[in-house]
């Protein structure tokens, strides 16, 4: 899968798009990849991705190691990072315009494709 066919899911706690996030520190996490909720600091959400995800960044060659959704566009953009850039100043690398992500924009209420994980743990995939 292509960085620019990532699904996006959401955190019904917080009604918030989760990251996707692929471990960058040595172990034996190292490469894979996860959903987490934007609201880190409260929230325990997280998932892992078992797709194998081509997510290399046509900038710097490196592996991505943060995406982002971001609706305040005209278009849905897709933010990226990788370790490269991370290390330097920890901003973007790019972003990708996601028009196929258009009906992210819909309300609360509108839940696409709606699963329970262990019984507390409720998400959207989108």
């Amino acid at each position: 899968m292509a960085i620019e066919k990532i699904k996006f899911i959401k955190c019904l706690e917080h009604d918030e798009l989760c990251f996707f996030k692929t471990c960058s520190t040595d172990g034996p996490k190292f490469g894979k990849s996860y959903y987490i909720c934007s609201n880190k600091n409260t929230c325990k959400f997280i998932i892992r991705i078992e797709d194998k995800i081509d997510n290399r960044c046509v900038n710097h060659n490196a592996f991505i190691d943060l995406c982002k959704i971001s609706l305040n566009h005209r278009q849905p953009r897709q933010y990226f990072r990788c370790i490269i850039k991370k290390a330097q100043d920890g901003k973007w690398c790019g972003l990708i315009e996601r028009p196929d992500l258009k009906y992210l924009k819909t309300e609360k209420s509108v839940l696409f494709n709606v699963f329970i994980f262990k019984k507390s743990i409720r998400f959207c995939i989108l």
